[in-house]
């Protein structure tokens, strides 16, 4: 069952906890020297998920001796969490997340004895962890596999979806986010024949999988939710470039001299909606890759082919939802859109969508918060176009109807796997994932 957002008058509070290399133990930001003043929180699901806090101080004692401490290590860590109701048990936290401090900027504010700092952190998670050491190793089996034993190697917890073949590829002075998000995302592809995998850390736990892979499975109402805004963008024209008419892989075997083309498969892509644009019968729209074929075959081939195509198609419409007071939306999610202006009416807006990017701007104790869905198809409910009907047109012609795979809501939904810290974790206790790929 899909989970509904409960609405409810709060604040926004932001906990923040300085890790010190040499102890280990963790250190409070926020007291009655440091005074939260802003945050601006960026969730992703391709890179790096980001923090920047503002922070006013009466002392220089955070800058000077806390900040400055905790970069001995030469890995300066800091744990954060965001939580929303009101003071007393009733505050609902997102989990703790393990963060680098990536740099941090302090403007002296006052004079004398007095004088503290206004001070910016910016910090990034694990993955920026990840990307600052170059490598260089052979690896060969399937993608799964070689991502899952990157997680294994920096100590993670990783939830991972099987690919399809085997491969040899050369990490060749590049750090291991490198390595995956430009070598192995384009060229994963799953038992469905599906490729467009993401790649992001999310409550501590390392996540490469496809869009519909152990996700949460939400709804949300917009006339009756605290919506501020929705803006639908079509982008299936300024994509075609990037392939979203399909995609045409001109490849050169050199073991046999031959050349031929592999085409992508609209069958095989990912569907969230009933209805596309036929754009693909224009002649001559397909997006050409050129491409020598080596050690890993065909396979490998078809894969990156199929692979732009989906993350392209994925991104044909896209919603902007402003809202306020809620952190209903994570990175990753799947939701049911349902924007139902009066009872006789609903939108092509409506439907489901995948949640690329949730960001929030936090001043003090308010929060605004800016989530981007997006699909590669729309919605048609054929009942809510009577006019039509009525002139004898087809509202969804056969040419029109998108091909591909069905969302499977119930399998997508029903996963009881921990996904990271889990819900909810206490105010002092960082809890550790049980395996993500093991079901209860």
């Amino acid at each position: 069952m899909a989970e509904v957002p409960t609405i409810a008058e709060g604040l926004v509070l932001v906990e923040a906890e300085i890790r010190q290399p040499t102890t280990n133990k963790v250190t409070p930001v926020f007291n009655a020297e440091n005074i939260f003043i802003g945050a601006h929180i960026i969730e992703t699901v391709l890179g790096f998920g980001q923090w920047v806090i503002n922070v006013q101080t009466s002392t220089r004692n955070f800058v000077d001796s806390l900040i400055r401490d905790s970069t001995k290590g030469g890995t300066p860590h800091i744990r954060l969490r965001i939580g929303y109701g009101s003071a007393g048990n009733s505050i609902k936290w997102l989990p703790w997340g393990e963060y680098l401090i990536r740099s941090d900027a302090s403007t002296i504010v006052g004079l004398g004895k007095g004088a503290g700092y206004m001070a910016s952190l910016t910090c990034c998670d694990k993955l920026f962890e990840i990307h600052r050491v170059n490598r260089v190793q052979a690896r060969k089996g399937k993608i799964s596999d070689i991502v899952k034993g990157i997680a294994d190697f920096h100590g993670v917890p990783a939830v991972v979806e099987e690919t399809k073949y085997e491969g040899i590829w050369v990490q060749s002075y590049i750090s291991d986010y490198e390595f995956i998000l430009n070598r192995m995302i384009p060229r994963a592809i799953n038992d469905k024949g599906r490729g467009n995998y993401k790649f992001f850390f999310k409550d501590g736990t390392l996540h490469f999988h496809t869009m519909d892979y152990q996700a949460d499975v939400k709804e949300f109402a917009y006339y009756a939710s605290s919506g501020i805004s929705l803006r639908h963008i079509d982008a299936t024209q300024s994509r075609v470039d990037a392939g979203s008419g399909g995609v045409r892989v001109v490849i050169h075997d050199p073991y046999s001299g031959i050349r031929q083309d592999i085409e992508s498969d609209p069958a095989l892509a990912l569907k969230l909606g009933n209805t596309l644009p036929d754009i693909a019968k224009v002649k001559g729209i397909q997006k050409n890759v050129l491409y020598h074929v080596g050690s890993n075959r065909i396979s490998e081939v078809s894969a990156i082919g199929q692979s732009i195509y989906e993350r392209t198609r994925a991104g044909n419409y896209r919603v902007e939802l402003s809202l306020a007071k809620s952190l209903f939306f994570r990175a990753g999610d799947i939701v049911n859109l349902v924007v139902n202006p009066s009872q006789s009416q609903t939108t092509p807006t409506s439907g489901m969508y995948y949640v690329p990017t949730v960001t929030h701007n936090v001043e003090k104790t308010s929060l605004m918060s800016t989530v981007i869905l997006e699909r590669g198809e729309y919605y048609v409910n054929q009942a809510s176009h009577t006019q039509l009907v009525q002139q004898g047109q087809n509202v969804i012609s056969a040419p029109n109807s998108a091909e591909g795979q069905a969302l499977n809501i119930g399998d997508t939904a029903s996963s009881a796997t921990t996904k990271g810290a889990g819900k909810e974790t206490s105010r002092r206790l960082f809890l550790d994932a049980r395996d993500p790929n093991a079901a209860p």
